[in-house]
């Protein structure tokens, strides 16, 4: 009788010395944010522990991923941003923060705007057009097992919410989530601080899939 094969150990990829962030609270990290996501997404075991050493992390420069449809529908209510780190469909993700600050760029605003293209701003004078949601940071969707998340804190500058125009406030609830969980069985969220985040710190979703697993997500010390 051939014996089991021991389980393969899951890879542990580390976010300053596998993709170079800086953590320097100057310099922009969100590109090596997003790199690593798509490292740990193209992997054929779909699991992975990421390693963020502690630091502060500067995020800045989301891009507008609804330019071809305000292209379509000029009166589209609001712009939506790109996630920072995004994964789905993972089968085992543990991000290990170690006490690790993530900032956003002051420009960052939640309920934001955008003025013919340009980067989304709270520095300028003109009153805003759109509102925009931004963020969220950590976008964890369809996962089919744990998705982990320890020793975060999650800092903006930028705590009120800006509607304008003939969008204002209509009760729309403009997302600006430092994590997102979306279908995800089992989550576990543990010593995670959210500060300056006017509407949603953290939002978990999709409850009926996590039922149908038997599931459960657990919140532990968390702060938003």
């Amino acid at each position: 009788m051939v014996a089991p094969l021991p389980p393969v150990p899951v890879v542990e990829l580390d976010l300053q010395l596998d993709y170079l962030a800086r953590g320097e609270s100057m310099t922009a990290d969100m590109r090596d944010f997003r790199d690593a996501a798509v490292a740990i997404m193209k992997r054929s075991d779909k699991a992975a522990i990421l390693n963020i050493p502690k630091a502060n992390y500067y995020i800045r420069g989301q891009r507008n991923i609804t330019a071809a449809a305000r292209l379509a529908d000029p009166k589209k209510p609001h712009y939506v941003f790109e996630s920072i780190f995004k994964v789905t469909m993972l089968k085992d993700l543990e991000i290990l923060g170690n006490g690790a600050t993530i900032s956003l760029d002051w420009q960052q605003r939640f309920g934001a705007f955008e003025l013919h293209g340009s980067v989304a701003t709270s520095r300028r004078a003109q009153p805003p057009q759109y509102v925009a949601e931004v963020g969220p940071v950590l976008d964890l969707c369809d996962a089919t097992g744990p998705m982990i998340v320890t020793d975060l804190n999650f800092v903006t500058l930028q705590d009120k919410l800006v509607l304008g125009n003939e969008y204002r406030d209509t009760g729309r609830q403009v997302g600006g989530s430092s994590i997102v969980l979306e279908a995800c069985p089992g989550a576990h969220l543990s010593r995670i601080t959210t500060e300056g985040m006017p509407l949603d710190g953290i939002t978990i979703c999709d409850q009926k899939v996590k039922r149908k697993l038997g599931e459960i997500t657990i919140i532990d010390n968390v702060h938003s």
